[in-house]
């Protein structure tokens, strides 16, 4: 009904893509997980501008204005986070930004740690049947 009113209208949307089901979430170590939202944060600011955590009504910083180029935008983040003591380059904020636009925040953690590596590699389990 809300949606279907022609006055209702959103006034503030901070552009975050929706959380993933819990259940996805509790599969991942704490630390991919936090690193993972860490990274959200400066993909969003790449992105729209400003943090998620930025008050309404702020301005985004002439460095990420979104009258600059994407691309000049992941420059200015990965300058930011290499001045603040993580050693990124813009190609690595472009490949988070396209991981995050693709997976949400699933997109941006490490499932190296949970990923299931088969017993015998990449051999068809018919072969490991017949040599048993």
């Amino acid at each position: 009904m809300l949606f279907a009113d022609d006055d209702f209208e959103v006034v503030d949307s901070s552009g975050r893509m929706p959380l993933p089901p819990v259940s996805l979430l509790e599969t991942l170590p704490q630390a991919a997980l936090e690193k993972a939202l860490w990274w959200e944060g400066h993909i969003l600011e790449v992105l729209h501008g400003l943090p998620p955590e930025a008050d309404a009504g702020a301005e985004p910083k002439p460095q990420y204005a979104l009258s600059r180029s994407l691309t000049a935008r992941e420059r200015a983040k990965a300058v930011d986070l290499t001045s603040a003591g993580h050693k990124v380059t813009a190609g690595t904020v472009a490949n988070y930004r396209r991981r995050y636009e693709k997976g949400g925040v699933m997109g941006l953690a490490d499932h190296r740690p949970v990923r299931r590596t088969p017993k015998y590699g990449t051999v068809d389990e018919v072969v490991v049947e017949a040599m048993r």
